[in-house]
């Protein structure tokens, strides 16, 4: 796994990893900061492997791989 993988599937997943705060200083989540709250979302990045599988659910969630939340009829 490298931090590459990581940082796509934070990004994603919706999340910020890079940003400038308000001093104008550029700011970088640290690795395990972005395991940790991958995980508490539900995709899971301990490694290469589940960070592929974490990439995939979310491809397939995009992509409409299931029913939506609701159908008005």
């Amino acid at each position: 796994m490298n931090n590459e993988q990581l940082e796509r599937l934070a990004t994603e997943a919706g999340l910020s990893v890079h940003w400038v705060d308000a001093n104008a200083r550029p700011q970088v989540v640290s690795p395990d900061v972005l395991r940790k709250v991958l995980e508490a979302l539900g995709y899971p990045a301990e490694n290469g492997e589940a960070i592929d599988a974490s990439l995939q659910k979310l491809q397939l969630a995009r992509h409409g791989a299931s029913a939506p939340p609701l159908l008005t009829v």
